[in-house]
Parts: C-alpha cells; structure tokens; sequence
C-alpha cells in the first residue's frame, strides 16, 4: 500500500483510507509510520519530490512537506498541486485555467474529490486506452 500511494498520493484521499483509520486503527497507523518514513533518494525528479510533498503533509509533516514542496516547484514550476499545497493558489489557478481566462484571481478553485475505485481507474487507464485505441473508453456502472 505505501507503494501505491507513492506512486498515487492522492489515494490518501479516499474511503478506503478513512475507512482503515476506523475499522483498522492498527494498520492505519502502521501505514502512516512507514508513510512518515519516506524519504527522496538522490535519482528523485521534481514530480517525486511533489509526491513526496502531499504524503508528509498528509501525515502531518509539515515543515518535512514544505522543503519537498518548494524542491518540486524550484526544479519544475508548472506542478500545479505543489503549488496549493504551499498556499500559492495564484500560481495553481494560473496553471489550472490558463493566463487567458477572464478574471483569473476571482476564479473558484475546483473541489477535490475524494479518490475513489471508479476515479482513479478513470485517470490512470482512460488516457491508456484512448492512445492504444484513438477513441474514448465508455464506463458503464454496474448495480
């Protein structure tokens, strides 16, 4: 599971975390100390270090978060996430909606929604098979 958030932080976000934390305190907490744990190696790209980033601020490490933060956005300024996470919502709107739209700064920031089965099956495979296949992937939901 840490490897999957490593590669996907954003599973953090999801039931099936907020459901460990109530059914399996245990493993919950297992899973945030091996979290906590993580540290960049030398071979580390700026997306990395923005992984990296939101699990430490995730766990609660702040200060930890924000040096990974800065590293990503210093090395590659178009992450737009690292720059939420650091409070620059200028920069992330900018990233975001582009410098063409009007009234950039009044511009609500979209919601982040919770990672679910169906979302993260959407942004990881979707783009896949659209390139394999030249067309869109229709997902039915089954009952």
């Amino acid at each position: 599971m840490v490897n999957a958030i490593l590669y996907t932080p954003r599973l953090l976000t999801g039931k099936r975390i907020r459901d460990l934390r109530q059914n399996d305190p245990v493993f919950y907490h297992t899973l945030q100390l091996h979290l906590s744990a993580l540290t960049p190696s030398p071979d580390n790209s700026p997306t990395d270090y923005a992984r990296l980033g939101y699990i430490a601020r995730w766990c609660g490490n702040n200060s930890i978060a924000e040096g990974y933060l800065r590293k990503a956005v210093d090395d590659l300024p178009n992450l737009a996430t690292p720059w939420h996470l650091l409070g620059d919502d200028n920069k992330y709107r900018l990233l975001l909606f582009g410098a063409f739209q009007k009234d950039l700064l009044s511009t609500d920031l979209p919601e982040e929604k919770d990672m679910s089965d169906d979302l993260l099956f959407k942004m990881a495979y979707q783009p896949k098979f659209a390139n394999w296949h030249g067309g869109k992937l229709l997902i039915v939901s089954v009952l």
